[in-house]
């Protein structure tokens, strides 16, 4: 702190004898920068009577008990409701479990804001004490965060009993996962993701065949191909240019594979291999022109990633691929009529 001082001294010595500075408005832009570098700590104020710089020490304020923030808090006519708010969102995880406690008690009461903050935390800090208070919001709001706390932690027939209106976001999936393991629990396949759905089955360690396996492998890989966005966490495991890319770099891709593989289905560890290698050979000569392009490596792992996407998209079976223009005019004539009045073109080349 001091030598910062020190720096700002020196620095308005110098800038007074260059600009002779006479009132704030001349102060030079760097002075100001250096004042603002230690603004958490002090405060500088112009003094016009002897025309230069004072600092005031900045005051750190003493914290309220966590008590006296929660009845602040609480109390909506006492003016101090948002910074109540701010400080008791602050310092809630370093607080103990029954001021913790309490603090969930209030969110839960409180306007819809307070609800959705306090909701994940409470779904890592559960306690039995709220169940009846989370049904009741539950059952009036039917808020989706709150859906989480009854898919964790709610009894089983409590939940069966209201499936239907918990099926919001990936709720079906979650609930898979805790009741799967009960023999009388049935998967609806149709509720999941291909890929949620072999997660489920490797988890639980449950049997499927081959064909079934490799069917929510493709499906995920199209999945994959009608992204038209890229990003960093697509492809974690390639680091650099010196690896030579797969299809399993990409992450959901990658996962499924292992599924099988852990799952002993050699059959469909074998189609996915010679797949792969499909995929990779089919970018090989465009791979060798982005390898030796000037270029950052996020750009590059862009630039992968989309070569990825239209071999994976030309080496998928048949029936994993996009209906063309032809073939839907071929099953259907109607389509034909639709063509001719809109005027449709095929498009070749793929949109990514």
């Amino acid at each position: 702190m001091q030598f910062v001082l020190n720096c700002v001294l020196i620095q308005y010595e110098l800038s007074e004898r260059v600009a002779k500075v006479r009132n704030k408005s001349e102060v030079p832009k760097n002075f100001v920068f250096i004042s603002l570098m230690i603004k958490n700590y002090s405060l500088f104020l112009w003094d016009e009577s002897n025309e230069k710089m004072i600092m005031k020490q900045y005051e750190q304020k003493r914290n309220a008990p966590a008590a006296t923030l929660i009845r602040q808090f609480c109390d909506k006519k006492s003016g101090k409701v948002s910074v109540a708010r701010n400080e008791l969102k602050r310092r809630f995880d370093c607080l103990d479990w029954k001021q913790q406690k309490r603090i969930i008690e209030a969110f839960l009461h409180s306007a819809p804001s307070d609800r959705q903050w306090i909701y994940p935390k409470l779904l890592r800090l559960w306690d039995d004490s709220f169940e009846k208070t989370v049904q009741e919001l539950w059952e009036e709001y039917h808020e989706e965060r709150c859906s989480w706390l009854i898919v964790r932690y709610f009894p089983k027939e409590f939940i069966m009993s209201h499936l239907d209106e918990l099926l919001t976001g990936r709720n079906y999936f979650f609930i898979c996962l805790r009741f799967g393991s009960q023999e009388d629990f049935q998967i609806d396949k149709d509720r999941l993701t291909p890929f949620d759905y072999l997660y489920v089955m490797y988890s639980l360690d449950r049997k499927m065949s081959d064909e079934e396996a490799m069917d929510c492998f493709y499906q995920t890989a199209r999945q994959e191909c009608e992204k038209t966005f890229y990003f960093t966490a697509s492809m974690p495991e390639l680091r650099d240019r010196r690896q030579s890319p797969s299809p399993l770099h990409i992450k959901s891709l990658g996962q499924a594979c292992y599924y099988i593989r852990s799952m002993n289905l050699s059959k469909a560890a074998e189609e996915c291999k010679e797949w792969e290698d499909k995929v990779k050979e089919g970018i090989a000569g465009e791979l060798r022109y982005l390898q030796n392009t000037v270029m950052t490596d996020d750009d590059y792992k862009e630039g992968v990633y989309h070569l990825l996407q239209q071999s994976i998209a030309a080496h998928l079976p048949s029936q994993y691929m996009s209906l063309s223009l032809h073939q839907l005019s071929e099953q259907n004539s109607a389509v034909n009529d639709l063509i001719d009045e809109f005027g449709l073109e095929e498009v070749k080349e793929l949109p990514f």
